[in-house]
């Protein structure tokens, strides 16, 4: 079968974005602030990966892929990469994690 890989990641973004939106209902994907956190994600995803690939230090076999590249780094890792950075993000606000403030940014009570 080709594209195993891309099936993993693609299934690994899905089923973040069903446990954000409806399972965990944080709403995470939602929020103002998630460009910025993807444009942060993209730039040092491309920076590591694009070394580790370029180097070659990791390679990626072309037959389990279907998506192109961008550079040297394969669609699929950025798929998977910010499905983890996004679980990460679930994780942390359902543990309540706001670093000392509520989700306006106002200092929190108590």
């Amino acid at each position: 079968m080709t594209g195993e890989y891309t099936l993993g990641a693609g299934s690994a973004a899905l089923a973040v974005a069903v446990v954000d939106l409806w399972v965990a209902r944080t709403r995470v994907l939602a929020d103002r602030r998630m460009p910025i956190v993807g444009a942060l994600v993209l730039f040092f995803m491309l920076v590591a990966n694009g070394w580790l690939t370029a180097r070659p230090i990791v390679i990626y076999d072309d037959r389990y892929r279907a998506l192109p590249r961008l550079g040297t780094m394969p669609l699929e890792d950025l798929l998977y990469g910010f499905s983890l950075v996004v679980l990460t993000l679930i994780c942390w606000e359902r543990a309540g994690g706001h670093g000392g403030r509520s989700r306006r940014g106002r200092p929190s009570r108590g």
